[in-house]
């Protein structure tokens, strides 16, 4: 259906233009509306460096999709680039409200691959302003590409307040689908986010904390700046604020895998950041995920004080 996309464009064209004059208001309607749609489109395309002869089709499979809404929808993202390794390009693009306009969405994701039917991501607690991270990896190793994506979330925009989605594309032969995979995660039940427990805790020592994790039950001891002195007793100050953000592609031991980070805050509030903790997640063959190991690194000098 997607091969045939430019020769309906023509002839919705062509029949915008034998429009009567009866409806030559909407016709102007119809030709600005594609244009708004469009000069977004080609504007991310330069920027990303991918114009080339095919620009024309990824813009019409999603006009033909009416992901513009009529006009209350605008491109905000977009990449295109071939994902699943397969010689053919794909497309990701994410749109928003316009300015201005009533939409009941808060916004959303459409991704196509190859020629399957597009899949269409608008969870509301995330926010589609086109700051996002993205990669395409097969970071569990069962032969199937995953898009990882991270996006501001839709918090006060705080430290760690990232949105993360994990689409598996599952191509089986004939068989094809996008499915959501879930991250490891032992939060506090209620909580949204994703990610893993760790503690923070002044040492009595000048410049010294530990860090404690649940998951692991491991305590790293670790240097950063005070903000307040310390007591004759180590103290519980902090920990992690919120969950998961700057996911990346790494190997380990041969064979691909994520790494995730968390964000950790002393005894001066979320603002006193004294370490990054970082998490190695695998999966096994089932397809749950676990957290292979943990680690830090800290923010202050190597020898604070």
């Amino acid at each position: 259906m997607r091969k045939h996309a430019g020769i309906i464009l023509f002839m919705v064209s062509i029949l915008c233009l034998a429009r009567t004059a009866f409806l030559h208001e909407k016709t102007d309607i119809c030709f600005k509306t594609q244009a708004a749609a469009a000069e977004p489109f080609f504007m991310k395309t330069g920027e990303r460096g991918v114009i080339h002869s095919g620009m024309k089709m990824f813009f019409a499979w999603l006009r033909e999709d009416a992901v513009f809404q009529d006009g209350t929808m605008e491109l905000t993202g977009l990449v295109i680039e071939d994902m699943d390794g397969n010689g053919q390009k794909d497309m990701l693009a994410m749109l928003m409200p316009r300015a201005g306009k009533e939409s009941n969405d808060s916004g959303c994701i459409w991704l196509y691959m190859n020629e399957d039917e597009p899949y269409c991501f608008d969870e509301p607690e995330c926010f589609y302003d086109g700051q996002f991270d993205f990669f395409a990896e097969d970071i569990d190793n069962d032969g199937n590409v995953e898009i990882v994506l991270s996006m501001e979330g839709s918090g006060c925009g705080g430290a760690g307040d990232f949105y993360k989605v994990i689409l598996k594309y599952r191509n089986d032969g004939a068989h094809h689908q996008i499915e959501r995979m879930e991250l490891p995660s032992d939060l506090w039940d209620g909580f949204t986010d994703q990610g893993i427990v760790v503690s923070v805790y002044q040492e009595a020592e000048k410049n010294l904390y530990s860090a404690y994790c649940s998951y692991f039950r491991e305590i790293i001891y670790f240097k950063a700046e005070n903000a307040a002195e310390p007591n004759e007793t180590p103290v519980w100050v902090g920990g992690n604020e919120r969950g998961f953000f700057d996911l990346r592609a790494v190997e380990y031991q041969g064979q691909n895998a994520l790494q995730a980070s968390e964000y950790l805050y002393g005894e001066g509030g979320s603002a006193h950041e004294v370490a990054t903790a970082r998490f190695l997640i695998l999966w096994d063959k089932d397809g749950n995920g676990y957290v292979e190991k943990w680690w830090l690194d800290s923010v202050g000098p190597e020898s604070a004080g």
